[in-house]
């Protein structure tokens, strides 16, 4: 049985009575309910708002649940300061052995902010004193509460939203073999490319807007190598992620972040790591007499038992060929930002990967790095496999 959003009842408490305002309820068998709301006038102690919402089925539902005050001012049939200023937020779990959910003054959420635009709810405003709560729930019976915070009394709307899932969307590429399923690697353009694996996606570098993105999931991790604009570009960032993304950089790079991108981002100094979702990616050295040491990351990442290095831009530096175990590479060489081609090869049949992609090639004249002269100087000697994507 897929999982219903199917029924909210709203009640306002005056005293010890109770009376019913609305109720929206939907068959089983029709059409999926994605929203429910409704608003009423909070009073003061025990006259608050009270909502109650179930949820069916047997799989957990992602929501998010408002309380709106402040941003009913402009709505038909309110007057101005008839809002409620400051409402809170309780959410009462049906099982005893789960903590109920509280929130007062939703505090510009990141998480929050992108689920708002996602499902069409109102839009908070930021640092302002409505509430949210954006949780993943169990099929059961909920119990939502409105009260006023500090006495206040008004107007205020319960609204709650399912926050859908986006659907798995096969992408293309060649395939790794790992010990939890199949990872598909997928060339983007210039520095950027998206590994799907396990259900969770990896971009590197993501630059270009959502459009160099158009058809692929959206990014639960996104990496970033350094702070130059072919590899990094907040907007990108911004228009690609969802709720849930998280990021993964430099602190030069987190030093140039918004407070809402900063919230989602783990900076990571070289040999630093970090886990997410079952992936872990260590951040390596990638430097040159360009890209000062320090200020970038190349990264490790492995999943599956098997390991990825992205060069990010750096020469062929010590601690690049004294890299282990490494099952893929991405080696960049362009002129006369990273390596030529004789240095990545050289690199390359040191650290011996068992794949190398040659990737962000393209020179600084628009010519692009002699990649067949690459697979000659690599070799076959070694049993490294060179393996070409389409990145431009």
């Amino acid at each position: 049985m897929r999982t219903k959003l199917i029924a909210l009842t709203l009640l306002t408490l005056i005293g010890t009575s109770a009376v019913v305002n609305e109720t929206f309820a939907e068959s089983l068998e029709g059409p999926r309910l994605i929203n429910i709301s409704t608003r009423g006038h909070v009073g003061i102690g025990n006259d608050v708002m009270i909502g109650g919402f179930v949820i069916s089925g047997d799989e957990p539902m992602t929501v998010l649940i408002q309380a709106v005050g402040q941003e009913l001012d402009s709505a038909d049939g309110i007057e101005p300061g008839d809002v409620l200023a400051d409402p809170s937020l309780w959410l009462v779990t049906p099982d005893e052995s789960d903590a109920d959910i509280t929130n007062d003054d939703w505090g510009s959420d990141a998480d929050i902010a992108l689920a708002q635009t996602k499902v069409g709810s109102y839009q908070l405003a930021e640092g302002g004193k409505s509430s949210a709560i954006l949780t993943t729930l169990e099929p059961g019976a909920y119990t939502v509460i409105v009260s006023g915070e500090d006495g206040g009394e008004g107007i205020a709307l319960i609204e709650v939203y399912e926050v859908p899932e986006e659907e798995a969307v096969p992408i293309s590429g060649d395939v790794l073999v790992t010990s939890a399923g199949d990872a598909i690697i997928h060339p983007v353009d210039h520095a950027a490319f998206v590994v799907s694996w396990d259900g969770i996606m990896i971009y590197n570098d993501p630059t270009g807007g959502a459009a160099a993105f158009e058809g692929l999931p959206s990014p639960d991790i996104i990496m970033v190598t350094h702070e130059h604009g072919d590899h990094f570009n907040a907007a990108t960032i911004e228009a690609i992620r969802k709720p849930t993304t998280v990021v993964v950089t430099s602190a030069e790079v987190y030093s140039r972040l918004s407070a809402d991108l900063k919230a989602i981002t783990t900076q990571l100094s070289n040999g630093d790591s970090v886990d997410h979702f079952g992936v872990t990616i260590e951040a390596v050295p990638a430097y040159n007499a360009r890209h000062a040491k320090g200020d970038g990351n190349g990264y490790v990442v492995t999943i599956g038992g098997k390991r990825l290095y992205a060069s990010g831009d750096t020469e062929d530096i010590a601690e690049m060929r004294a890299l282990e175990n490494i099952d893929v590479a991405f080696i960049a060489m362009n002129q006369p930002y990273t390596m030529t081609v004789t240095q990545a090869a050289s690199a390359v049949r040191e650290f011996q990967p068992k794949v190398v992609y040659p990737y962000h090639y393209r020179n600084q004249d628009g010519t692009f790095a002699d990649l067949e002269d690459f697979k000659t100087q690599v070799g076959t000697d070694l049993g490294i496999e060179v393996r070409f994507g389409d990145w431009y």
